[in-house]
C-alpha cells in the first residue's frame, strides 16, 4: 500500500464463473426399444423443455439430431415432425457408429467439464462390442460424466446379455433404469444428483 499512501487498498477478487451443465441425450429408436417409445418421447420433450441447452439425438443405424423439434410447444406438432424427419424409427442398431457420430460432431463442441451425457438404449447392438468401447473411451474425454438408462435395468430378471452394453459398462458414471414408476422416479434422483 506504499504507492496508496499507506492506505489500506481492497483487493480485487473475481467470482468463479458459474458453469452450466450441458446435457447431450443419445436415444436409441431401434426396433428393439419400440416398447419404451412413449417415455422416451416423454423424456425427450421433458428435459428439452426444462434444459434450453441441452440437445437431442436419435440413432438406430443412423443418427439424428430432433433438438429444434423438441421445442415446440405442442407434443402433437412435435411427434409430426420428428415422424416425418427420422425415417430410420424402428430400425437396427449401432450403436458404436452413433457414438462415433457423436464424438465428431456435439461432443467437440462445448467444455468437457460442462457436458453429462445421457445414453438411452438396451444395449443391443449389430455392430462390434470393441467398437463401443473405443467410442466410449474418447467420449470420455469430451465429457464430464456419462449416465447410461437402460428400460429394462431393474426389472427382477434383468441381466446384462447383451454385449454391447457389457462393452459400455465399465465407461458409465451411472447405469439407471426406467421401466416403471418406481424405476422413474429412482431415474429422477439419479439424474438430479448427476446434475
Amino acid at each position: 500500500s506504499v504507492r496508496h499512501g499507506l492506505d489500506l487498498v481492497e483487493l480485487a477478487r473475481s467470482a468463479r464463473k458459474t458453469r452450466k451443465t450441458r446435457i447431450v441425450m443419445l436415444c436409441d429408436v431401434s426396433g428393439s426399444m419400440d416398447a419404451f417409445n412413449p417415455f422416451l418421447l416423454q423424456l425427450m420433450f421433458g428435459l428439452q423443455q426444462a434444459l434450453k441447452s441441452s440437445r437431442t439425438l436419435v440413432f438406430s443405424t443412423q443418427v439424428s439430431e430432433i433438438t429444434q423439434y423438441l421445442r415446440r410447444r405442442s407434443v402433437v406438432e412435435t411427434l409430426g415432425e420428428i415422424g416425418d424427419k427420422v425415417r430410420h424409427w424402428s430400425g437396427g442398431t449401432d450403436v458404436g457408429a452413433a457414438l462415433r457420430e457423436l464424438n465428431r460432431t456435439v461432443l467437440r463442441e462445448g467444455s468437457a467439464r460442462a457436458t453429462v451425457l445421457i445414453i438411452i438404449s438396451d444395449g443391443y447392438d449389430n455392430g462390434t462390442p470393441e467398437r463401443i468401447a473405443a467410442e466410449l473411451e474418447a467420449a470420455k474425454r469430451r465429457i464430464r460424466t456419462l449416465v447410461w438408462i437402460n428400460p429394462m435395468f431393474g426389472a427382477t430378471t434383468f441381466v446384462v446379455r447383451a454385449a454391447g452394453m457389457k462393452a459400455a459398462l465399465p465407461y458409465v458414471d451411472h447405469f439407471l433404469p426406467a421401466f416403471n414408476a418406481r424405476a422413474l422416479h429412482d431415474l429422477v434422483k439419479g439424474l438430479a444428483a448427476v446434475g
